[in-house]
């Protein structure tokens, strides 16, 4: 535009009315509530009223943003804005639109102003108070201010403080349980010795953002409780020292509900009866992690978890009556088709490790096969047939409540004692590899419930005994003299 013709231009907008000529200019503000502690953005939007009026509205544009109470400017960005006559720290923020609005383009680049509102910001209400103006629409000294979007020069937006808070907000586990609340009693199972399991911690987080970094969560473990991992969201990094787990993410968005799964194994130490405790403990760089949660677990961004104990859950193996059975009713010596059979149980609330069946066999009995059993079998023998074998025979662990038998075939040696009857002792227990203590604490009380004593006649014919031939095992052999 020609120098002169924009000079006039001006002098005949300087004599149109204050309000006609305000009234050019749109000016809005827009902002979601603030919260304490974390920053916020404050968008200033500028246009002509009436984008078709012909007129092209020249820079420069004075814009005067003026903050609420407890809120600081800290930067602004936008397109052909520039606010920097603005200290950091500033209530008052003056920024200038160096553009032209245009017929054609009567929407200047949107203007986001950064702000920090202080932690001790007190929460409610507040206003944020705008005005505009240039050359060809000068500002009047006291502008009518309306509500956002305004005409008039100067606008308002009321908006609110809202308090920024970092919490735990209950506790879970994944196999089933939930104990809602930072300070609570927890429902799922008890801390038992040689379990593992894990802990979910439920974050949530209002207000704070990804300035507010790092976000910081302490635990410390009851006594018996150690950690392996971490899963959680967003992602932690986590690490222990001692039972005191530390976990750390670079932030947590506002609105964002987290969580942090605590996986733990736990050992003997875990004192019974119980209960225990889990304190925990979280906080970013505006409000820290308190470290006198165990003495006051109620207070701001503390938690206590209180755990039930138990003591460890044992295998318990025992023979069941009838403990022990053979068949035929008399072993024949000289034979190797006898069976030996013991049944048993897993009484105990665990699973047995092994399942070891052991048995102190008289002179004269030798371990031949195994006939069937549940579980499957594999034995082993040590010391001669002649002095009396020792069977070892070592299985699968045998769950809790579940049953099984080993049926076991034998053979019977001349040098076995006749008629008897002869004892058979025999045990049970979960040793791996198997061991001879069950079996030296059964031969001093074969009546503990791990333990059986069966009694079991022998016979022989005269032709096993004499080696004679059955035709002539009759008895009247020794009715003819000795001719020699």
């Amino acid at each position: 535009m020609h120098p002169l013709l924009r000079t006039a231009l001006l002098a005949l907008l300087a004599c149109l009315p204050a309000a006609d000529a305000l009234a050019a200019l749109s000016l809005g503000l827009y902002a979601a509530p603030a919260y304490t502690g974390t920053r916020g953005t404050v968008q200033v939007d500028l246009a002509k009223a009436t984008p078709a009026d012909g007129i092209s509205v020249l820079p420069p544009f004075a814009l005067r943003l003026t903050l609420p109470a407890g809120i600081t400017y800290r930067s602004a960005n936008g397109g052909q804005w520039s606010c920097a006559g603005t200290p950091l720290g500033a209530t008052t923020v003056d920024c200038t639109f160096s553009g032209t609005l245009h017929p054609s383009m009567p929407q200047a680049s949107v203007l986001g102003i950064e702000f920090d509102t202080a932690a001790a910001t007190t929460p409610g209400a507040i206003s944020y108070v705008a005005t505009v103006g240039n050359a060809q629409y000068p500002l009047p000294p006291s502008p009518a201010c309306a509500a956002s979007p305004s005409t008039t020069g100067c606008t308002t937006l009321a908006s609110s403080v809202q308090a920024s808070s970092l919490a735990f907000a209950g506790w879970a586990q994944t196999t089933g349980g939930a104990s809602p609340g930072n300070v609570s009693v927890w429902s799922g199972q008890p801390l038992e010795a040689g379990t593992s399991g894990v802990i979910d911690i439920r974050i949530a987080n209002l207000g704070y953002g990804q300035t507010n970094t790092p976000v910081t969560a302490r635990f410390e473990l009851p006594p018996g409780m150690v950690y392996r991992m971490a899963v959680s969201l967003p992602g932690f990094n986590c690490s222990a020292a001692a039972r005191i787990v530390t976990c750390t993410t670079a932030y947590m968005y506002s609105g964002q509900n987290g969580y942090i799964a605590l996986h733990y194994d736990v050992d003997a130490s875990v004192p019974v009866p119980g209960p225990v405790f889990l304190h925990a403990a979280i906080g970013n760089n505006v409000v820290s992690a308190p470290t006198t949660c165990v003495a006051d677990p109620y207070q701001a961004r503390c938690a206590r978890l209180q755990m039930p104990t138990r003591s460890p859950r044992v295998a318990d193996l025992r023979f069941v009556e009838p403990r022990l059975e053979h068949a035929p009713e008399w072993f024949e010596a000289g034979t190797s088709t006898n069976s030996l059979t013991a049944r048993f149980r897993n009484v105990g609330e665990a699973d047995a490790t092994a399942t070891t069946v052991s048995f102190a066999l008289p002179p004269g009995f030798g371990y031949n096969a195994t006939i069937n059993s549940i579980p499957a079998f594999t034995c082993t023998t040590t010391g001669s047939i002649t002095t009396g074998q020792r069977l070892f025979c070592t299985g699968a662990g045998l769950p809790s409540t579940f049953s099984g038998f080993l049926s076991i075939r034998l053979t019977v040696t001349v040098d076995a004692e006749r008629p008897g009857p002869v004892p058979v002792l025999a045990a049970i227990d979960s040793s791996t590899p198997p061991s001879t203590a069950m079996l030296e604490a059964c031969a001093l009380d074969p009546s503990q419930p791990p333990c059986a004593w069966h009694e079991i006649p022998v016979w022989a014919s005269c032709a096993t005994v004499q080696g004679l031939d059955t035709l002539f095992c009759d008895g009247f052999e020794d009715l003819w003299p000795d001719l020699d």
